[in-house]
């Protein structure tokens, strides 16, 4: 046999293998090489951008501590010329004070309401500035006379307000035992005198502050002031600066920054404070930093005023001015809705000589007198205690029987939103305070002038030939279409007068007559005349019968009728229908 040998194929041999093993390694080592050059290239782009993104934040928090310190160096500077311009206040008001002081002594009657005026709004002033130069005084701790002893303070602080207490026949209770504390004596007689001064002021009449002071444990106390009254809400924004309780106002003018110069100072000091509600009055919580007595300092502080002295002297001056009603002559009757007691009685007694004047100082009471009382004219202020002049108007404006009065916009907003508000609101007119007395009084005037001519177009309009007068509000055209539809029912009755025409309108006989006056410049027995005349006239040109006329018309006699039908028309009813015969 041949015996035949089969070699394989050379890619199949041994050494072809050994060759596909190489280049298989060969190609990894390669690829393995160019990926960890791209690994490197990617790690050196991004270690690129690092750095360059290190150094632009660099860049930027250097630019920004610069720009932090120059506004801090700004708010330092502004701080300093605010409290050197706050503090040039206190000499003029100190010229102020100290010559009205000497007047008011040697016055009496009139002049010295006007100085009391004066001196009393020159406390608020005063008080006032103190507590913006409290706000810059009181930005850092004092921390060389960080250390105060609790009890002494509150001793002296209540000792104060003893007598502001027992002007209200209220009582000052207190209870504090021996601690010291980590605040300077100014900013405890600061917080302390602001929490007693408010619960003197908005604290129910002869009633009791109870003034507790505890020590909670090693590192702090707390401090409670509680005074009886109306519960405050829970919402209330009461730490927050100028924010006012309405409710709670008092004759006592305020600014609404001593709480918020409380929370400040506190916060100075790692302290707090806190407001609770109870069922029977407000608690007002502090909480105070410890120390040790040991921390006494042996320095002590120059003595200077203490920080509720300006508001003692404002509750001190406090004095309800009273307007000479034997003056008030005039007719024309005046409302003034104003907060302020002393703007408003300024005002009063300004224009006391000219109108009727009654004041108010709420909204709610305001849109009350004027729908009771129906007044010639109103002075409104934009900023009141519970609700705003806004409202006040919009309330006046949507009743039809005050939708007539002239309302005068008075107030310290002059800001042009304000302003095109008041426009929208229907408001006459708007003056800003300071204002000039005798612009005021002309602007009166001569809205009341204004309200007369249309008044008097009315009048000509229903006592002429043209039965149908055009009024310039809605509500007016209301209030008319209503008056004679009633009348159109009633007025037949002989015995129907003002008393049964307000009864059927639901109002008061003095609402209809000042309504009627203002509108229609005729009283409402007039109207109700004039009524029963044109509709005479027309059932005359229709044919009827005198007599009968007389009877369908609610005359009470034939010679009554004739003489007010010629006081009207200026002929008797038989000329009347010899010149309109009917056809």
């Amino acid at each position: 046999m041949l015996a035949i040998t089969v070699t394989p194929a050379p890619w199949f041999t041994w050494w072809a293998f050994c060759l596909y093993a190489i280049a298989a390694v060969g190609v990894l080592t390669l690829g393995y090489q160019w990926r960890l050059r791209q690994l490197r290239q990617r790690q050196q782009q991004l270690e690129g951008l690092v750095e360059e993104r290190t150094a632009q934040l660099s860049k930027q928090s250097v630019l920004l501590d610069e720009n932090n310190q120059l506004l801090r160096s700004t708010l330092e500077e502004k701080n300093r010329i605010f409290a050197d311009i706050t503090h040039e206040f206190k000499t003029p008001l100190t010229l102020i004070l100290n010559p009205v002081k000497d007047l008011l002594a040697s016055s009496d009657g009139n002049q010295a309401n006007s100085l009391t005026l004066v001196q009393r709004n020159a406390l608020r002033l005063n008080h006032l500035v103190n507590q913006l130069i409290g706000f810059n005084d009181m930005t850092q701790p004092d921390e060389e006379h960080s250390v105060a002893h609790l009890q002494q303070v509150i001793s002296s602080v209540a000792s104060d307000f003893d007598k502001m207490a027992a002007a209200r026949g209220m009582k000052i209770e207190w209870h504090c035992p021996e601690v010291t504390v980590g605040l300077s004596v100014p900013a405890l007689e600061l917080i302390m005198g602001n929490l007693l001064s408010n619960a003197v002021k908005y604290g129910e009449a002869k009633s009791t502050i109870r003034l507790t002071a505890e020590t909670a444990s090693h590192e702090q106390c707390t401090v409670t002031v509680f005074s009886q009254g109306v519960p405050i809400p829970a919402s209330a924004d009461l730490f927050e600066r100028f924010y006012r309780l309405p409710e709670h106002r008092t004759g006592v003018a305020g600014s609404g920054l001593g709480l918020a110069l409380v929370k400040q100072t506190l916060e100075n000091y790692q302290g707090s404070v806190c407001f609770a509600a109870r069922d029977n009055g407000n608690a007002f919580t502090v909480t105070l930093p410890v120390v040790s007595p040991q921390q006494t300092l042996i320095t002590e502080p120059e003595p200077s005023a203490k920080a509720y002295d300006s508001a003692l002297a404002l509750m001190s001056a406090d004095k309800v001015l009273q307007l000479d009603k034997n003056e008030q002559q005039a007719a024309n009757e005046l409302v003034i809705v104003e907060d302020d007691p002393d703007m408003s009685w300024i005002l009063a007694n300004k224009l006391s000589g000219h109108f009727s004047v009654n004041t108010v100082d709420s909204g709610q009471a305001a849109i009350e007198r004027i729908t009771e009382h129906i007044p010639d004219i109103v002075i409104l202020d934009f900023m009141l205690p519970d609700i705003t002049g806004y409202q006040v108007l919009q309330a006046v404006r949507g009743n039809e029987l005050t939708c007539h009065i002239p309302v005068l916009m008075l107030t310290a907003k002059h800001d042009r939103d304000t302003r095109l508000r008041s426009k929208e609101a229907l408001v006459d007119a708007f003056l800003t305070k300071p204002f000039d007395d005798e612009e005021l009084v002309l602007t009166l005037f001569n809205l009341l002038q204004i309200r007369q001519l249309i008044g008097q177009k009315a009048n000509t309009a229903l006592t002429g030939q043209q039965q149908e007068p055009v009024f310039d509000s809605p509500s007016d055209q209301q209030f008319y279409n209503k008056l004679n539809a009633v009348l159109n029912e009633c007025a037949v009755d002989a015995d129907f007068g003002l008393s049964q025409l307000a009864d059927q309108l639901f109002i008061s006989e003095r609402q209809l007559q000042r309504k009627c006056k203002s509108v229609f410049n005729l009283t409402p027995n007039a109207y109700i005349r004039n009524y029963r005349l044109q509709k005479a006239r027309q059932l005359l040109e229709q044919g009827e019968r005198v007599s009968l006329v007389v009877e369908q018309c609610g005359f009470s006699s034939h010679s009554y009728f004739s003489q007010c039908f010629k006081a009207l028309f200026n002929v008797t009813p038989s000329e009347f229908i010899d010149r309109h015969p009917r056809h």
